[in-house]
């Protein structure tokens, strides 16, 4: 009998023992899953690839986070346009549906969330246009890379030069790449179109007259690129320019 006494008390105390075990591990483990489905399920970052028909397939992503006052707050990146992150002006997150919009560029992506939490079926829309996509959550965004940029050491040489337009009375900026043997070489200026560009004319990403700049001086032929007026290295006012005023300054560069 005394082993019985001492061995039933032993029993329970391991049964009370695992029991209340049993219910704090639950406990932790019910307010961490209301943790995550209340506080966690959208922040996070999401990667999904918009599929525009007989054009291309472009990869963007959105970063969702937290506001000091609890709210939702999103970035999106359009990463094979180089966007960098576009502020979004709403973030909706409702059960399991998400809206975001970003209303001067008129778009907004709706979707539904799975029930693991880990994708987003969504409707991209912008401009009457409606296109499916699919955001999955990832742990970082893909970088893009632009593998055509020249990468020294360059087979031609190349100058950091500054010249003057002495009738506005400003100075230009630009790179000239040189042909690296040979005497008098034909010699070419790059004009930037409409809108402020500096000397690679450096947009979305792409640097179209460094490339076009490398190809040709690798090909025999001497390349001036300018910074346009009040961009990189040049001085004076663009906004203030005419089309004569940017062609003089072509001209300043024919006479360098």
């Amino acid at each position: 009998m005394k082993k019985q006494n001492i061995i039933l008390p032993t029993i329970s105390l391991i049964f009370i023992s695992v029991f209340f075990g049993i219910i704090l591990e639950s406990h932790i483990t019910i307010s961490k899953s209301r943790e995550y489905l209340t506080q966690g399920t959208l922040t996070g970052t999401w990667l999904g690839e918009l599929e525009i028909p007989n054009s291309a397939k472009l990869r963007m992503g959105i970063s969702i986070s937290k506001t000091a006052d609890n709210a939702y707050k999103a970035v999106l990146n359009i990463i094979d346009q180089a966007t960098g992150d576009i502020p979004c002006d709403e973030v909706i997150h409702k059960n399991d549906s998400v809206i975001i919009r970003i209303n001067g560029l008129g778009i907004e992506i709706a979707g539904v969330m799975n029930p693991e939490h880990n994708s987003i079926i969504c409707e991209f829309r912008q401009g009457g246009g409606i296109l499916p996509v699919l955001f999955n959550r990832v742990d970082k965004l893909p970088e893009l890379l632009r593998p055509q940029e020249p990468t020294k050491p360059y087979p031609y040489n190349e100058e950091e030069v500054v010249f003057e337009n002495k009738k506005a009375g400003i100075h230009l900026a630009g790179t000239l790449t040189i042909p690296a043997s040979g005497g008098n070489f034909p010699a070419v200026i790059l004009v930037t179109g409409s809108g402020q560009q500096d000397r690679n004319e450096n947009i979305g990403g792409h640097k179209p007259f460094w490339i076009i700049a490398d190809h040709l001086t690798r090909n025999g032929i001497a390349v001036l690129r300018v910074d346009d007026r009040g961009i990189g290295g040049s001085t004076g006012n663009f906004n203030k320019s005419t089309t004569r005023d940017f062609s003089e300054d072509a001209l300043a560069g024919i006479t360098f």
